[in-house]
């Protein structure tokens, strides 16, 4: 039976593992200081299987990389100036998590969203790379509202997308998200029990 575990990025070396992960994936390298104690690491006995970031929206990068518009304005508003948001970020799954069995892919996105749920903050901040379809098509999922499209502002130098989207959806839109994306869902359960049928062992 594979045991799953979660843990929270403490040490300087759990850090770095998060960060490695996530540039070999999104090619931004995340500054140490917002990894550090805000970031989670999925393992899969004792095999690191994924990566993300759930901060405050006020302590956390997103919010800053913003340009100052009419969507942010609103945001902030209606966050009270980010306080009563979260920012998801650094979200990573390793590629053998769907090769070894599709069930243990779920659990991991199972995990990350009650990780979200569990937060008292009341939305959630999200982006990605503009030109990333297969992250957008996740994220309607959400039904989100746009805040901004265009270039981010950098943030401690570092490098971002040129282009970047980010949005804001209501917190209880992740319980809501399977029924808009059956399609996406039934998809990924047929995939889930063709590979846990294939690596079965009689």
């Amino acid at each position: 039976m594979s045991l799953l575990r979660v843990s929270r990025t403490h040490s300087s070396k759990q850090v770095r593992l998060l960060q490695k992960c996530v540039l070999s994936f999104i090619k931004i390298d995340l500054p140490k200081s917002y990894i550090l104690d805000c970031g989670y690491l999925v393992r899969v006995n004792q095999k690191l299987m994924a990566t993300f970031i759930v901060c405050p929206a006020r302590e956390g990068r997103l919010l800053k990389q913003i340009p100052d518009c009419s969507g942010k304005k609103h945001f902030l508003a209606l966050s009270q100036a980010g306080q009563d948001a979260i920012e998801i970020n650094g979200l990573w799954i390793s590629p053998k998590a769907s090769k070894k069995t599709g069930l243990m892919n779920l659990l991991i996105w199972l995990t990350v969203i009650s990780k979200i749920l569990l937060q008292r903050e009341s939305y959630l901040l999200i982006s990605r790379n503009t030109h990333n379809k297969v992250i957008a098509r996740y994220h309607s999922l959400l039904n989100p509202i746009l805040i901004y499209e265009g270039e981010a502002m950098s943030v401690s130098n570092s490098v971002t997308h040129k282009s970047c989207t980010f949005m804001y959806a209501k917190k209880w839109q992740i319980i809501l998200a399977p029924l808009r994306g059956w399609r996406l869902i039934i998809r990924r359960l047929v995939l889930v029990y063709k590979i846990t049928f294939r690596n079965r062992t009689f």
